[in-house]
């Protein structure tokens, strides 16, 4: 029956329409109608379109009978919702399924790596892998273990013994300016050691500050509300028999003098708030933490000292008393502390003049550390030993200390120190290295072969 009236409505279309249109509307026309003839039950009754289950309905009496029973099969108890809907709002609901996951998993601690022990541990790591794990040496220094990499003299013509001190976040190894020192200064006399220095504790975070309010005169009263309570009423008694006559004859217009004067003030004043209350919690965790950093950078200092000093001492121990110490960047000022602390050597030259022998300092891109408590510039220019201030392009101290350090040395007479310009730093292990050239050149004329009198 459907057919029939599609195919007299089809060639209605193709007689009254230009032919595109009429191709094209008997091509849709298709379509949807193949889709039409296709959505009808067995008895050819319409049935809806597909998704919207709610309007399809039996129209004869078997169809509903098998409608109901089917019904009464899948979901015999109106009143509880079918297994399949439960299950539709639990995946509905991701923020349920969310939060039952992050109660089941607890919340780790945040660690972060040890990056200066991951470091030194490279360090023994390569030596071993290397075989060469015969240079680490372990020293000592307070409660404190650390390690040393130590190189014997190879030329058979003992110098004397230099300690090499590392930059910040650099360790005993590093392959710039420490390793080519370590390992080509050996052939020429010299005993190295190069040892572990501990990074600088970081800064805490700072606290946040407490504000006060600034307290009000001892004379100042609070403003007397006694009186202001019956203009009060007296003033919410006019608001109200003016909003009756505005709601039943429309609004009326008041100019602002008549309403400040009919409603002087609408709530009683408030006392003053004095100042805000006292958080002694807050300042005690923030001297806590001043105490706390200033006890860090205590020990960080005490432990460079400490580790400084057993460098030297092994040393000593092993015959070398003819001591060099080799500083890199921040590492100056340690170097420079040590050399105010230690024990003089005093050695009676001619025409009765004593000086002081057996340490010398070198000095490779010297710069402060932000934890020294006097100047490098300063403390430097109260030694009297034979200092070597090597100065590259790839040091990080601005020109002006340089300068300033250079100065002041030159205002107190230290005729034993000398500043030099060398190129940038190259990886070469051998004489051809210019910064290596200099050094071995410079201990060699001011410090190599110094003979200490005995008894």
């Amino acid at each position: 029956m459907a057919t029939g009236y599609f195919t007299e409505f089809k060639a209605f279309v193709r007689t009254r329409l230009p032919n595109g249109a009429g191709f094209l509307l008997c091509g849709a026309l298709l379509t949807g109608g193949q889709h039409a003839l296709a959505a009808a039950d067995a008895n050819g009754q319409p049935l809806p379109p597909s998704g919207d289950t709610s309007a399809a309905a039996p129209t004869s009496p078997d169809a509903q009978a098998s409608a109901g029973q089917a019904g009464d099969s899948t979901n015999p108890d109106p009143a509880q919702p079918p297994a399949d809907n439960a299950a539709g709002n639990s995946a509905d609901n991701p923020a349920d399924a969310s939060a039952d996951e992050n109660q089941s998993v607890p919340l780790l601690p945040r660690v972060l790596p040890d990056e200066e022990r991951l470091r030194h541990q490279g360090v023994m790591s390569f030596l071993d892998d290397h075989q060469r794990d015969d240079e680490m040496v372990e020293l000592v220094a307070g409660e404190t273990h650390f390690y040393g990499l130590l190189l014997q003299e190879t030329a058979g013509k003992p110098q004397g013994g230099i300690v090499i001190l590392h930059d910040t976040e650099q360790h005993g190894h590093w392959p710039e300016i420490v390793a080519p020192l370590r390992e080509r200064l050996p052939a020429y006399g010299w005993t190295t050691l190069s040892i572990e220095l501990p990074d600088a504790p970081p800064l805490l975070p700072p606290e946040r500050p407490v504000y006060e309010a600034a307290a009000e005169p001892e004379n100042s009263q609070p403003a007397d509300t006694s009186a202001a309570a019956p203009a009060s009423d007296s003033a919410s008694a006019d608001n109200a028999t003016a909003a009756d006559k505005a709601d039943s004859q429309g609004p009326v217009g008041e100019s602002a003098d008549t309403a400040e004067a009919t409603n002087p003030a609408n709530e009683p004043a408030l006392p003053r708030l004095e100042k805000l209350p006292p958080l002694p919690a807050a300042k005690a965790a923030a001297s806590v933490s001043e105490e706390t950093q200033i006890n860090r950078d205590d020990a960080y200092r005490e432990q460079m000292a400490q580790r400084i000093r057993a460098a030297v001492s092994y040393l000593n121990q092993r015959g070398q008393l003819n001591i060099v110490v080799v500083a890199v960047g921040s590492s100056a000022g340690w170097a420079v502390d040590f050399m105010q602390q230690r024990p003089k050597t005093v050695v009676k030259k001619d025409k009765g003049q004593e000086k002081d022998r057996g340490y010398t300092l070198v000095l490779v891109d010297a710069t402060d550390s932000r934890l020294s408590r006097i100047p490098l510039s300063q403390s430097l220019s109260e030694l009297e030993i034979p200092v070597l201030d090597l100065i590259s392009p790839q040091g990080v101290a601005p020109q002006w200390a340089v300068e300033q350090r250079a100065g002041r040395m030159r205002h107190h007479q230290r005729g034993l120190y000398q500043q030099i310009d060398v190129p940038a730093f190259a990886l070469q292990y051998d004489d051809n290295n210019p910064v290596i050239r200099r050094i071995r050149g410079w201990l060699k004329t001011h410090a190599a072969g110094t003979e200490l009198p005995t008894g």
